[in-house]
């Protein structure tokens, strides 16, 4: 407890951005510096690159948290940046030049693409035709397309909890749970004949209270408003139909 206290991530901050010559950048999870790293180095110069120090906050609420108690505070130069998902509840009401909110759900959206299927036909699966290579990429996202209907329920009621702060529910290791109820083939990507999504991912909630908030025609007007869906819904059920898909791919090319 004493290790997520937003004091530690204040300190740590403090202590970097004290160097004028560094840039901090504060982001949320484990997994985002080095995703941050990578695309930071291909648009920045190395002069500028060079003084960048990530430091990972745990969540968004840190991460926002860390701003208001550093410069938000008034009392630390200019040298702090901050990066948070943008989920389905945006910036929390917190509003800072130096502040930036993902225009997508998460890190995944932006990564498991048709551009990522594309690098992979070539570098792992060494296809060298380009034509191929184009065909199997925009097959991979025109499947997506056409799958991510299919979780729309499980998506709003993440949104519903998020939003109206009722936490009626857990979701737990949802990637590798997610991903192994996926069928995937060259024709169709669906759920295997007998699963019910809702009720493998969703616990600690009465299956009548799911379909109480699946009623909510006029909160699911609003929740439609997250265009395109590819960006906009959770980035870990994304990643895992991205991995079964290339396991369906691995399978084929055998």
């Amino acid at each position: 407890a004493a290790r997520k206290n937003i004091s530690v991530y204040k300190t740590e901050v403090s202590s970097t951005s004290s160097d004028v010559d560094k840039i901090v950048i504060v982001v949320e999870g484990k997994d985002d510096p080095g995703a941050y790293r990578v695309w930071l180095k291909q648009v920045l110069p190395n002069s500028i690159y060079k003084k960048i120090s990530i430091t990972k906050a745990g969540d968004k609420k840190a991460v926002l948290a860390t701003l208001e108690s550093t410069l938000g505070s008034g009392n630390y130069i200019d040298n702090i940046y901050f990066i948070v998902d943008h989920d389905f509840n945006g910036n929390l009401g917190v509003n800072n030049k130096n502040l930036l909110v993902l225009d997508a759900y998460s890190i995944e959206n932006y990564i498991f693409t048709k551009e990522m299927v594309y690098e992979l036909l070539e570098c792992n699966f060494h296809i060298e035709d380009n034509n191929l290579k184009l065909i199997l990429a925009e097959k991979y996202h025109n499947d997506l397309l056409g799958f991510l209907p299919k979780i729309s329920d499980l998506n709003f009621l993440i949104y519903y909890a998020v939003i109206y702060k009722e936490s009626p529910f857990q979701l737990k290791k949802e990637k590798q749970d997610f991903s192994k109820h996926l069928e995937v083939t060259e024709n169709i990507v669906k759920f295997k004949d007998g699963i019910n999504i809702l009720s493998k991912l969703v616990h600690n909630i009465l299956s009548e209270r799911i379909q109480e908030i699946l009623s909510f025609s006029e909160i699911k007007k609003d929740f439609n408003r997250f265009q395109p869906m590819y960006l906009s819904y959770r980035g870990k059920f994304i990643e895992g139909f991205f991995d079964k898909w290339i396991l369906m791919l691995i399978e084929d090319s055998k």
